[in-house]
C-alpha cells in the first residue's frame, strides 16, 4: 500500500482522513503541482513551489509551512523512499482551502496532501512516434488572474481530453477568448520555424507551466532564440516543429496536425538538455 503524505503526518493511501466535505470535493477550491522524480530525488522544486505560493496568495489561501525548498525536498525523498522509488517517478501536491462554509468559507486555512508514485522513464525520453493532435472548439479558455496556475477546477481540460479521445486524435489544442491557442490539455506549446522557438505569452491565457520555463532555458543554453508570440492555427500549419512541454513528460512532439505531418529534431536536442540540467541539480 502507498505512502501519502497529508498535514504532517504519513498515511498509507487508504487510510487518509479527507471525506467528501472537503472544499477540494465540493468546489475545487484549491491548487496542484506535479513534481517530477529523477534517480528517486526531486528536481525544479523551487520553480514548483514559486509557482503554487502565487497561487495560493492569488485564491487567498493560507499556504502551509512545507512549502520552503529544504521541508519540501524531505517529504518528496522520503516518500519516495518509503515507496520504493529510487528512479523515475512523479509527485502530486495538491493544496485547499480547508474550512465550513459554502462558496463563502469560514477562514483561509488550507491542508496539504502529497502523493508519490513510479514512472516508467527514469530520465526525460521523447517518444518515437509523437502525438496527433486537433484544436478544442466547444469551449474557450479565460484569460483570468488564476489561469496561469493549476487549479482543482478542472473541466475544459477534462471536456477537451474527452472530446480528443471521441476524435481519435491524441490530445487537443486550447484557445482563449479570442481563438488564439494557448496550450493543450496537459501541456504547454511551443512551435519552431526556421530553427526557432515561438511559444504563446502568459498574458494569452496560458498556464506558466514550470517545463515551459525550463524548455526556453534549454533553448537559450543551445543558443536557439526564443519568442513570445501569439499563436493560430496557420502558424501551426507553417511550422517544422509542434512541442508539448510539461512537468512530467518534459517534452513531447506533434507528428500529425490536420493534413501536416512535422519532425522532431530540435525537441531531441532539447530532451537532451534537460537531462543535463536535471542530472546536475
Amino acid at each position: 500500500m502507498s505512502k501519502v503524505y497529508f498535514n504532517g503526518k504519513v498515511f498509507s493511501e487508504d487510510k487518509v482522513p479527507v471525506t467528501y466535505k472537503s472544499r477540494a470535493f465540493r468546489y475545487g477550491d484549491g491548487m496542484f503541482e506535479t513534481i517530477r522524480i529523477i534517480n528517486g530525488k526531486p528536481i525544479f522544486i523551487e520553480n514548483h513551489i514559486q509557482r503554487i505560493l502565487k497561487g495560493l496568495s492569488t485564491l487567498q489561501i493560507t499556504s502551509p509551512d512545507i512549502l520552503e525548498f529544504e521541508k519540501l525536498n524531505a517529504i518528496l525523498a522520503d516518500l519516495a523512499q518509503n515507496n520504493g522509488i529510487t528512479k523515475g517517478g512523479f509527485a502530486r501536491l495538491i493544496v485547499w482551502r480547508e474550512s465550513e462554509g459554502r462558496y463563502m468559507p469560514e477562514s483561509d486555512n488550507s491542508s496539504c496532501l502529497i502523493e508519490v508514485v513510479p514512472y516508467p522513464n527514469n530520465l526525460f525520453v521523447l517518444s518515437k512516434s509523437g502525438k496527433s493532435i486537433d484544436i478544442y472548439q466547444d469551449l474557450r479558455k479565460q484569460v483570468n488572474i488564476i489561469g496561469q496556475f493549476k487549479s482543482l477546477n478542472s473541466q475544459l481540460n477534462v471536456m477537451a481530453a474527452v472530446h480528443a479521445r471521441n476524435k481519435g486524435v491524441d490530445d487537443n489544442l486550447i484557445c482563449n477568448e479570442e481563438g488564439l491557442i494557448i496550450e493543450t490539455t496537459n501541456s504547454n506549446v511551443f512551435i519552431v520555424s526556421n530553427g526557432t522557438l515561438y511559444t504563446p505569452p502568459l498574458s494569452d491565457g496560458c498556464v506558466g507551466g514550470t517545463m515551459r520555463m525550463n524548455v526556453i532555458n534549454a533553448a537559450l543554453e543551445l543558443k536557439l532564440n526564443v519568442y513570445e508570440s501569439s499563436l493560430n492555427q496557420h502558424h501551426l500549419l507553417m511550422a517544422n516543429e509542434i512541442l508539448l512541454t510539461n512537468a512530467i513528460q518534459g517534452i513531447d512532439w506533434v507528428n500529425a496536425f490536420k493534413h501536416k505531418r512535422y519532425y522532431s529534431n530540435t525537441a531531441l536536442k532539447l530532451v537532451d538538455q534537460l537531462n543535463k540540467t536535471a542530472l546536475n541539480l
